[in-house]
């Protein structure tokens, strides 16, 4: 729990004049038990009129700490309005402690005290305290809670690359029940209405395929898109990448969906390893029946060269289209010789 002392110690660096009215005096232990240098305690007992002239008149720049065992008055009964308005008000309560501490206002009372177990560790709450700014909202604190949480970038982007990364990350958001923050935040920016991980990926990894195969299927909006790009382009995310991608593959069975699409169209798709195995079929079979030629081969192998599983089957890529090339010379080569001394000539020159 946070030090109420150590607290009221860091407030009064800046204020004066402090008042602290305590509910049914829960915690009139702890304002006894406090003490401050240069800060008088004066106690709320029908004595409005007398502290006023304390605070405004005889001690006009002393620093007191003023506490009432009762909460505040209606503003029509209360005597003190005016330096209450005009001063710090100090709540004890867990949240507002905790509210306090981080430097926020009373708005986001009701969302922290959602938080108990995040805010019980004092290193969590130090650390998310150190990414609070003057631009708070609720959306952008609960992306921040969720970094803290499990060692990531405070953006939708980076804690999604740390779930995918590890299930045990996600299983550290529903301990600290941010994972409905998690989701709530993926779909304001990628428009995915669920609460699964793996239906998410599913989402994920189809948006992205059925981009280049049938857009009319595509269930998630551009954002989702750019994210799929920025996750296969991250070296340090590359293998959990691979690894999904693997599994979905299986699980969706997509090389019976593939087997039913247009060449033509997995040329420009990479989601699934299964595209390039398409594709390089494909050119095997135009090369067996004599239906591509060497440039429109090299430039479906170009296309294939910027795609995220090429280098796992670049020498295959490399055989197709010295094997066009080869096929090619064949054609349009005509082997006869005028000579012996012409052949060798052709030979060393060209047919070798």
């Amino acid at each position: 729990m946070i030090d109420i002392q150590q607290r009221l110690k860091t407030i009064f660096q800046k204020e004066r004049l402090v008042f602290w009215y305590d509910d049914n005096e829960a915690l009139k232990n702890e304002f006894d038990a406090i003490k401050l240098e240069d800060v008088t305690k004066l106690e709320i007992d029908n004595n409005e009129f007398g502290i006023k002239r304390q605070l405004l008149s005889l001690q006009p720049n002393n620093k007191f700490l003023i506490y009432s065992p009762t909460k505040a008055p209606q503003d029509e009964d209360n005597w003190l309005l005016d330096l209450n308005i005009a001063n710090y008000m100090f709540s004890a309560d867990k949240t507002s402690l905790i509210l306090q501490n981080i430097g926020l206002d009373v708005s986001f009372k009701e969302f922290v005290a959602k938080f108990d177990k995040f805010f019980a560790a004092r290193s969590r709450l130090e650390a998310l305290r150190a990414m609070i700014n003057e631009k708070q909202s609720i959306d952008t604190l609960a992306l921040k809670m969720m970094a803290v949480s499990i060692g990531s970038d405070d953006n939708i982007d980076s804690i999604m690359l740390r779930v995918f990364d590890d299930n045990k990350y996600f299983e550290i958001l529903k301990k600290y029940t941010l994972h409905v923050e998690f989701f709530q935040a993926v779909k304001t920016k990628y428009t995915y209405d669920g609460e699964s991980v793996k239906e998410l990926l599913h989402k994920l990894f189809q948006n992205h395929f059925y981009y280049a195969i049938d857009k009319s299927k595509c269930t998630l909006n551009s954002d989702a898109r750019l994210f799929m790009k920025s996750w296969m382009d991250s070296s340090r995310h590359k293998e959990s990448f691979e690894q999904i991608s693997n599994e979905i593959s299986d699980e969706l069975n997509i090389e019976n969906i593939i087997a039913d699409t247009d060449t033509s169209k997995v040329i420009h798709c990479d989601t699934y390893k299964k595209c390039d195995q398409v594709v390089i079929s494909a050119l095997l079979s135009k090369l067996d029946n004599d239906s591509i030629n060497t440039a429109e081969m090299a430039k479906i192998i170009n296309t294939r060269e910027h795609t995220f599983w090429f280098e796992n089957y670049e020498n295959i890529y490399k055989a197709l289209l010295s094997a066009s090339l080869l096929l090619d010379f064949v054609k349009e080569t005509k082997l006869t010789m005028k000579s012996f001394e012409d052949g060798i000539q052709e030979y060393s020159s060209h047919w070798y």
